[in-house]
């Protein structure tokens, strides 16, 4: 589980980084643009999105 949090104008999330990670010690979070992403979909439409994986795996984005 990840969370995002999304800059006050909606152009980018950001997701702070993991735990016992490289980026952690650096205190790199990583940013991501929100137009036409999943992401984005995700919050102007309020509904669960579910992907499949190559792997057989489901990865789901929710608000």
């Amino acid at each position: 589980m990840s969370f995002l949090f999304v800059g006050v104008i909606g152009q980018e999330a950001v997701r702070p980084p993991r735990a016992g990670t490289a980026a952690e010690s650096l205190g790199e979070a990583q940013r991501i643009g929100l137009p036409g992403s999943r992401y984005d979909k995700v919050l102007r439409s309020q509904r669960l999105l579910e992907e499949g994986e190559a792997d057989g795996g489901c990865r789901s984005w929710r608000r």
